[in-house]
This record gives structure tokens, sequence and C-alpha cells, in this order.
């Protein structure tokens, strides 16, 4: 992972809980912290495949700013994502992930 990249793209992200019917609600208070949108690895995208989904998006950032939320949203475009895989490595950790359209969090 480069050591001279800028975390200068703030994001949301939420914990969620499923309700009776399975949809995915989001907590009430979210948590906010910076990263830097990075391309989606070759590896990541494979993976994403055999586990039956497109990885659209990939951010990284400290690893003391996550904390195992769900769900992400970028507050430069407004867009949702679901976090489906969180690698660690070097203080820092990537977060790749796929596009959430069934989840308002404004």
């Amino acid at each position: 992972m480069p050591t001279n990249e800028y975390f200068d793209r703030l994001i949301e992200l939420r914990h969620t809980e499923e309700d009776e019917n399975g949809d995915l609600v989001p907590s009430a208070v979210p948590s906010y912290a910076y990263s830097a949108r990075v391309s989606v690895a070759r590896a990541a995208e494979f993976a994403a495949q055999t586990e039956g989904y497109k990885a659209e998006r990939a951010y990284r950032m400290w690893t003391r700013d996550y904390n195992g939320e769900e769900l992400l949203r970028d507050t430069l475009d407004g867009l949702t994502f679901r976090v489906r895989r969180a690698y660690e490595r070097g203080g820092k950790t990537e977060l790749t992930c796929e596009r959430e359209v069934t989840v308002c969090l404004a």
C-alpha cells in the first residue's frame, strides 16, 4: 500500500441490523472518516465474482477509524455501498464495496 496517498474523501460509515423482513436497517448514528478511493484490486474482483457480487469500489483508510461497519456512503457523490471485504495491512484497512440501492442513509 502506498505511503504517500491522501485521505481526502470523507465517508460515512454505519452499522446495520436486519428487521423482521430481512431488510437492512442502518444505525441512527453514523461515524465519519477520511479515506482514499482506490482501484479495486484484481484479486478482490475475482473473489467478488466467486462470491456472487460485483466489487464496484474500494476505499483505503486508517484501521483505527474502521470498526466493522457494514454500510458506507461516499459524501462526495452520495452513493451508498455495502462493505463486502475489509483487508488490514500496515495500519490501513482497504474496504471493497458493492453498490447498495435498497438502503437510504440521507
